[in-house]
């Protein structure tokens, strides 16, 4: 990868992305809980801050099959994405009242986190990775024909943005099912496609990159703050290409390392998954002070979680292998042994039956003589 190519998002300023946008979707979960004093329109924040997850997503996804193909793709994205939101379903339901008042509350998560559940009755933030997963299917499976595909360089390097922005628009026009996470789909589908067209252009100077980033704020603005005076679902589509775009631009601008961020940035993905459920509880009558609370046990409850998952990565994804590995290795080490053995006492057994029909040959021989 060129430096060229290296100026849009460095891994410093896409950790800095996630920190800043999970603050953010945190702040629009307590808006819309009413946790704070801020007006109703900040509620969006979720929605807006979550597009960065997106554009990160599908850009960074990109420029990693262009540094290394699809080797090991799923392994890696069971490891960091499916592990962690496997194992939060279930200890968010056996450390929230969930399990202990729901009656089909094992049906419930058990559907959830097998991707057949788009309904999601415990936690309705569980759309992103239901989405994301989609997206991780879709980009393998158009990258697996294209490679195999008899077409030129051009064709090859822009039909897996054409296919995915395809499929967005299809999702924003026609994706009205009765499902929970339809919506979410519908208004969020053209961002991950975006992030795949930033990573298959050249990365754009920096002026252009501030150009795009005022355009978006500029479209941005009102539609943020005017979306219930027009049409609220064409507004909020708005709303999410321009904030998707705009703010990791911005971000990019300042390539600097602050260590609040870092740890955020690190921890985005457990917090994400955790702060709905923390959101449900109550921890103060006094905004300010529930509003606190609510992020220091979200950042609590991520922090303690991380190593917990990665432990359980680890064991799953090395040690019980390489343990089977192992066993089966020494297995076959011992049939080696066995079939070795079985040899040798053949080839003794054949050599005494050879002396025997010797010894019997010359006493033949012996007794014809006397004879």
């Amino acid at each position: 990868m060129s430096d060229r190519q290296q100026l849009l998002f460095s891994k410093n300023v896409s950790t800095n992305i996630k920190a800043l946008g999970m603050i953010g979707v945190m702040l629009g979960h307590l808006v819309q809980t009413t946790r704070t004093t801020l007006p109703g329109d900040f509620a969006n924040f979720s929605s807006v801050f979550v597009n960065c997850f997106l554009f990160i997503s599908g850009y960074g996804l990109t420029k990693s099959y262009q540094a290394g193909g699809l080797d090991g793709f799923f392994k890696k994205r069971f490891s960091t994405v499916y592990i962690p939101f496997f194992l939060a379903t279930f200890l968010s339901g056996l450390l929230t009242d969930y399990v202990w008042f729901r009656e089909h509350w094992l049906w419930d998560l058990t559907t959830t986190v097998l991707f057949i559940n788009p309904q999601l009755p415990m936690d309705t933030s569980a759309w992103f990775v239901y989405f994301i997963t989609f997206w991780y299917i879709i980009f393998y499976i158009v990258h697996k024909i294209k490679e195999k595909a008899n077409l030129n360089d051009n064709v090859k390097k822009w039909i897996p943005f054409a296919i995915f922005f395809t499929i967005g628009i299809l999702l924003t026009e026609f994706f009205f099912v009765g499902w929970v996470i339809a919506i979410f789909f519908r208004i969020h589908s053209l961002i991950f496609p975006l992030g795949v067209l930033f990573a298959t252009i050249n990365c754009p100077s920096k002026l252009v990159q501030r150009i795009i980033t005022l355009v978006m704020i500029i479209i941005f603005t009102p539609a943020f703050f005017y979306y219930v005076d027009i049409n609220w679902y064409k507004a909020l589509i708005i709303i999410n290409i321009s904030s998707g775009i705009g703010f990791p631009l911005l971000v990019a601008n300042f390539d600097y390392k602050f260590r609040i961020l870092e740890f955020t940035g690190n921890i985005s993905y457990e917090l994400y998954l955790f702060e709905n459920h923390v959101l449900r509880r109550y921890w103060s009558n006094v905004n300010i002070s529930d509003c606190f609370m609510a992020y220091f046990y979200t950042f609590s409850v991520a922090t303690l979680f991380k190593p917990f998952h990665e432990y359980i990565k680890e064991l799953l994804m090395i040690r019980i292998p390489d343990l089977i590995s192992n066993l089966n290795k020494r297995y076959k080490d011992r049939g080696y042994q066995k079939l070795e053995t079985i040899k040798i006492s053949k080839d003794e057994v054949e050599k005494e039956e050879g002396k025997t029909i010797e010894l019997s040959e010359r006493g033949s021989v012996y007794r014809n003589y006397n004879e």
